[in-house]
Protein backbone atom coordinates (compact mmCIF):
# COMPACT_ATOMS: atom_id res chain seq x y z
CA UNK A 1 0.00 0.00 0.00
CA UNK A 2 0.96 3.65 -0.31
CA UNK A 3 2.72 5.93 2.15
CA UNK A 4 0.71 9.15 2.35
CA UNK A 5 1.94 12.45 3.76
CA UNK A 6 -0.57 15.24 4.28
CA UNK A 7 0.40 18.65 5.59
CA UNK A 8 -1.25 21.85 6.76
CA UNK A 9 -0.26 24.91 8.75
CA UNK A 10 -3.84 25.90 9.40
CA UNK A 11 -6.39 25.74 12.17
CA UNK A 12 -8.64 22.90 13.35
CA UNK A 13 -10.82 23.62 10.32
CA UNK A 14 -7.87 22.54 8.18
CA UNK A 15 -6.61 19.63 10.27
CA UNK A 16 -9.94 17.86 10.87
CA UNK A 17 -10.69 17.17 7.17
CA UNK A 18 -7.16 15.82 6.70
CA UNK A 19 -7.62 13.56 9.71
CA UNK A 20 -10.92 12.24 8.30
CA UNK A 21 -9.29 11.48 4.95
CA UNK A 22 -6.27 10.00 6.70
CA UNK A 23 -8.39 7.67 8.82
CA UNK A 24 -10.22 6.41 5.74
CA UNK A 25 -6.93 5.82 3.94
CA UNK A 26 -5.61 3.97 7.00
CA UNK A 27 -8.70 1.71 6.96
CA UNK A 28 -7.77 0.85 3.37
CA UNK A 29 -4.30 -0.19 4.52
CA UNK A 30 -2.27 2.90 3.67
CA UNK A 31 0.40 4.36 5.96
CA UNK A 32 -0.67 7.94 6.75
CA UNK A 33 1.35 10.75 8.32
CA UNK A 34 -0.01 14.23 9.00
CA UNK A 35 2.64 16.94 9.22
CA UNK A 36 1.65 20.15 10.96
CA UNK A 37 2.57 22.54 13.74
CA UNK A 38 3.14 21.35 17.30
CA UNK A 39 -0.30 22.58 18.33
CA UNK A 40 -2.02 19.72 16.43
CA UNK A 41 0.26 16.83 17.38
CA UNK A 42 -1.68 15.42 20.31
CA UNK A 43 -5.00 15.52 18.44
CA UNK A 44 -3.56 13.71 15.41
CA UNK A 45 -1.88 11.04 17.53
CA UNK A 46 -5.06 10.45 19.56
CA UNK A 47 -6.92 9.78 16.30
CA UNK A 48 -4.57 6.90 15.58
CA UNK A 49 -2.61 8.58 12.81
CA UNK A 50 1.11 9.29 12.77
CA UNK A 51 2.26 12.88 13.32
CA UNK A 52 5.33 14.79 12.14
CA UNK A 53 6.01 18.27 13.50
CA UNK A 54 6.94 21.02 11.06
CA UNK A 55 7.67 24.72 11.72
CA UNK A 56 6.51 27.12 12.89
CA UNK A 57 6.35 26.10 16.53
CA UNK A 58 3.58 27.88 18.40
CA UNK A 59 4.65 30.10 21.31
CA UNK A 60 3.66 29.50 24.92
CA UNK A 61 0.32 31.03 25.97
CA UNK A 62 1.88 34.08 27.64
CA UNK A 63 3.70 35.01 24.45
CA UNK A 64 0.85 34.04 22.13
CA UNK A 65 -1.37 37.07 22.88
CA UNK A 66 1.46 39.52 22.28
CA UNK A 67 2.40 37.89 18.99
CA UNK A 68 -1.19 37.71 17.75
CA UNK A 69 -1.60 41.46 18.26
CA UNK A 70 1.63 42.01 16.36
CA UNK A 71 0.78 39.62 13.51
CA UNK A 72 -2.84 40.69 13.14
CA UNK A 73 -2.02 44.38 12.79
CA UNK A 74 -4.09 45.57 9.79
CA UNK A 75 -1.27 47.59 8.28
CA UNK A 76 1.90 45.58 9.02
CA UNK A 77 0.72 42.16 10.22
CA UNK A 78 1.20 40.23 6.98
CA UNK A 79 4.72 41.59 6.50
CA UNK A 80 5.62 40.64 10.08
CA UNK A 81 4.29 37.11 9.70
CA UNK A 82 6.31 36.58 6.53
CA UNK A 83 9.54 38.00 8.02
CA UNK A 84 9.30 36.50 11.50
Amino acid sequence: MARVLMTTLGSLGDIHPLMAIGLELKKLGHHVVIASSDRHGERVLESGLEFAEIPPRFPEKAEHSRLMKRWMDPKHGTDRVMRE
